[in-house]
Parts: structure tokens; C-alpha cells; sequence
């Protein structure tokens, strides 16, 4: 089972044709087996708010609106998994200096510990430094 990053995830919704391996192995793969964390949810709607304020800004409103369309077409085509009780008792064991690496990739990590799921990332710097964290790249 695997959990798509927030920049795995929106390089395999926005991206799929520059990324040929990527998407060749996500599409692959059983559609039980490809998920992404609320977390990464949120970082797409998040995204996705900030570009439509700009678009606003500059009085391109179709734009903004567009984009956040495409952004809940996208998330209704994924499993999501929640932070839970379990994630939350990952999350808190990891040390202070862990959690430096970044709060939202440590709470990725946290759901995929929790879940026995392998995280598929480009990150590999960041993740190589959490603990017990399985982790691919499957853009290179």
C-alpha cells in the first residue's frame, strides 16, 4: 500500500505527462493500493485558496475558480486516509529534532507508519530523516 506525498500527488494530477515513470507505476498499481493523506488534502485545497485570493487580486476570477474546480474533481478520484488516534501517537513519539524536517511531511510519515504504508515521495532527503518511515521515489 502507498501514500503519495502532497508533491507526488500534484506532480501525478497536474503533471502525469512530464512525468512518465510516475505515472506509469501509480496507474499500475491497483487503485486499493494508491492513497493520500488527508494532510495532502488540505495542502491542495490550501494551494489551491491561495491561487484563486491571486487570481482575485487581479481580478481573474474564472482562473482562480477554475483551478479550485480541478482541485476537488482531482481529490474525489482519491482514497483518503484520515490522521487518527494511531497517526497522532506516531506523530508525538517523533522527536523535536525530527519534526524539524517539516510538521506536514512528519504527519505524512506519521499516517504511513501507522497505516504499514510505504510513502512515495521525491523528497527522499527530508524522509530518509524520520524513523521507521517507508519511503520510494518513483520519479527517478
Amino acid at each position: 500500500m502507498y501514500i503519495l506525498d502532497t508533491d507526488t500527488a500534484t506532480l501525478w494530477l497536474r503533471y502525469a505527462a512530464q512525468y512518465p515513470r510516475l505515472r506509469k507505476k501509480i496507474e499500475a498499481a491497483p487503485f486499493e493500493q494508491i492513497w493520500v493523506s488527508i494532510v495532502t488534502v488540505t495542502e491542495l485545497m490550501r494551494g489551491a485558496l491561495a491561487y484563486l485570493k491571486k487570481r482575485e487580486q487581479k481580478g481573474e476570477f474564472v482562473l482562480g475558480f477554475e483551478l479550485a474546480a480541478a482541485i476537488i474533481t482531482d481529490i474525489k478520484k482519491l482514497q483518503i486516509l484520515p490522521f487518527d488516534e494511531a497517526a497522532k501517537s506516531v506523530y508525538r513519539a517523533m522527536p523535536a529534532n525530527v519534526k524539524r524536517v517539516g510538521a506536514k511531511d512528519c504527519q505524512i510519515a506519521a499516517i504511513a507508519i501507522a497505516n504499514g504504508f510505504t510513502v512515495v515521495t521525491r523528497n527522499v532527503r527530508d524522509f530518509q530523516r524520520i524513523p521507521d518511515v517507508k519511503f520510494a521515489d518513483w520519479t527517478t
